[in-house]
This record gives structure tokens, sequence and C-alpha cells, in this order.
């Protein structure tokens, strides 16, 4: 996780942090979060399970704020309703121009697209997308690391509700099948630059045998080692 942090910094995006808890007017929306017995308060009664609403908070804050480029990533814990098993997510939010400063090349800045996303998220590793369904997407996209589906993302449809003309994208996967694929992978391992010696030869000769009699000897010795 720390290795992906780096990555997703290097790549012109910031880390946020949300409550794990969600508000009563979410509850209906997630499919059967588990509530808690005694909330705080209303904006704190249910366990959350999805990293991206909280995101999207953080995106209506900084579009209020005046921000015109918005990258925002988060790892977290989401809770899997009935049980509350917890499961490790990235989730990923992009929104408005894709550079501060006008591109020398074109007039007009260019927004973030769905390209973005998917270049971010294989940034990170190997993945594969393919079209798909998903409440409250414009344009879905479910994702795919080797065999194993890890997620979704896409391009939201509530982007109106936030006072947007640009497209608002987001995508969550799976860290724990990542993890789980990366622990079964190959790994590939360089020949050592001073390998170790598992057999080794010692000889006394006379002064009078020269260094091309010895090679030959070894040389010899060798190949009826290697035959044996």
């Amino acid at each position: 996780e720390a290795k992906l942090r780096r990555d997703l910094v290097a790549l012109g995006l910031s880390e946020a942090r949300t409550s794990s808890l969600i508000a009563r007017s979410e509850v209906a929306g997630t499919n059967g979060a588990i509530e808690l017995r005694n909330p705080l308060s209303e904006d704190h009664v249910a366990l959350r399970t999805t990293l991206i609403p909280g995101l999207l908070a953080a995106v209506e804050r900084n579009i209020r704020a005046g921000a015109e480029r918005i990258a925002l990533f988060e790892i977290g814990n989401v809770f899997a309703p009935p049980t509350g098993e917890q499961q490790r997510k990235l989730a990923i939010v992009l929104c408005g121009q894709a550079a501060s400063a006008k591109n020398w090349r074109a007039e007009k800045k260019r927004t973030l697209d769905f390209f973005d996303l998917r270049g971010a998220l294989n940034a990170l590793g190997t993945f594969e997308f393919r079209r798909g369904r998903q409440s409250g997407f414009a344009l879905s996209a479910e994702i795919f690391h080797g065999r194993d589906r890890i997620g979704h993302g896409g391009q939201l449809s509530s982007a109106s509700s936030f006072g947007l003309t640009t497209p608002v994208l987001a995508a969550e996967i799976d860290l724990t099948t990542i993890d789980q694929a990366t622990e079964n992978a190959e790994r590939f391992k360089g020949i050592d630059r001073y390998p170790a010696v598992t057999r080794d030869v010692a000889m006394f000769v006379g002064r009078e045998v020269t260094h091309g009699d010895i090679v030959k000897v070894i040389a010899a010795a060798n190949e009826r080692l290697l035959e044996k």
C-alpha cells in the first residue's frame, strides 16, 4: 500500500481520508449497510460499503472552494453486508482540468476523461476493462485482474448535481484480490553476480606444467563430472 500511495502521488493524485461511517440519507442506496445501534449523529449511522461517496463529498467541497482540477484517491476498509466483513479497497475520483495550464499544442484546456482514469489504474498494474452496467454511472466498465473481477469504474451520472458541466470519473478496486494474485505470481530472480561455489578442485603441479595444461585437465575433469 505504501508503494501504491507513492505511485498515485507521482501521478498527480492527492490522498484523502474519509469517515468509515455514512449518513442515514445514504443508507437506502447501499443495499443493506450495517447500521449502528447507538449512532452519535444522523451523519454517522452505518458502516460504509464503498469509498466512492466519501470521495465525492470531498470533490463537492473542493468545487465550492473553486478548484479547477480534482484528483483524489483513498485506500481504506469497507464493510460488506450482511456480515460486515472488512474488505480493503482503493478508490479514485477525477474531475476538472487535466492540467493547470494550457497545453502548448491546444488553445483550450483539456478536461479529465475516462482514459485518464484508466491510465491511472494501468500505471499501478495490468487491468482489463470490460463494458458493464453499474447504478449511478452513465458510462460504466468492469475491471478485471486476470480472470478475477476486482471492481468497477467509469463516468458518474451525478455530475450535474455538483453544478458541473465536466464529467466526474470514479473507480474502486479490491486490493485483497490483487495482493493474493501478486503472492501467487512467479517472480523473476536475476543471476547472482558472484554465484556460490558448490564444487571446488585443488591440485599441486610442478613448475614445468603450463597454464594451458592445467586448463585442459580441469576441463576434462568437469566433463567427467557432468557425465556422472
